[in-house]
């Protein structure tokens, strides 16, 4: 079992976070894409939101098995530290990407960018 710390809370949260996100992406991709405001009538659109969100959960399995073994790999802290930096390239990625649709597609719920803007800060400083 792993010790409760700020670090293992990271790794915890980078493991569970997008476990969740790619059940949901891959459970039900064309409602996913319609949060962001898509007009999935057409089956071209379709097909790139599961071609989209099939992408996106591949990255986030990747980053949640990574700080699922880094949260166990305690004494290996080079390991930990090169997860740190692909969760934070990741998030950096990500919630840019949702910033860009969201200034440039189709606005977001404010409560929303508020999480984007909260992420991108959160990766920065680390």
């Amino acid at each position: 079992m792993f010790k409760l710390s700020l670090i293992n809370i990271f790794f915890l949260t980078t493991c569970v976070m997008p476990g969740i996100s790619v059940f949901i992406y891959l459970c039900i991709p064309v409602e996913t894409v319609r949060v962001f405001g898509v007009s999935i009538a057409a089956q071209s659109t379709r097909d790139a939101a599961q071609l989209w969100v099939r992408t996106t959960a591949n990255g986030d399995i990747l980053v949640s098995l990574l700080s699922g073994t880094a949260l166990y790999k305690e004494a290996d802290w080079n390991f930990r530290q090169i997860v740190i930096r692909v969760c934070s390239i990741s998030n950096f990625v990500h919630f840019a990407c949702f910033l860009c649709h969201h200034y440039f597609v189709a606005p977001h719920h404010v409560g929303l960018v508020v999480v984007y803007y909260s992420a991108l800060f959160m990766t920065v400083l680390t």
